[in-house]
């Protein structure tokens, strides 16, 4: 398992197009994609390969996520999925 922990620095939050984006990009992969956000003190985890997933878990501007990919080809889906997220004015953290 591959884990990457993200803040989310876009004005907008996840946003659909980018939540489309991430979930479109997630299904190219064999691995599991999986994000947890944590909302106080509640850790909610979507389908990193599912829109609806994502955007149910709400994900603010300023929200700390975690990325995580298990399978064949975990390490270069996590690569490009922070690649991803870095070009849509997301920083690592």
């Amino acid at each position: 398992m591959q884990r990457a922990k993200v803040v989310i620095n876009n004005p907008l939050g996840m946003h659909a197009r980018v939540a489309y984006g991430f979930s479109r990009l997630g299904e190219s992969f064999k691995s599991k994609i999986s994000i947890a956000v944590e909302n106080g003190d509640r850790k909610m985890t979507g389908d990193g390969k599912d829109i609806m997933s994502i955007l149910s878990l709400g994900i603010l501007p300023g929200s700390r996520i975690i990325i995580e990919t298990e399978g064949e080809d975990e390490e270069y889906a996590l690569k490009t999925l922070m690649e991803y997220m870095d070009m849509d004015n997301v920083e690592k953290n």
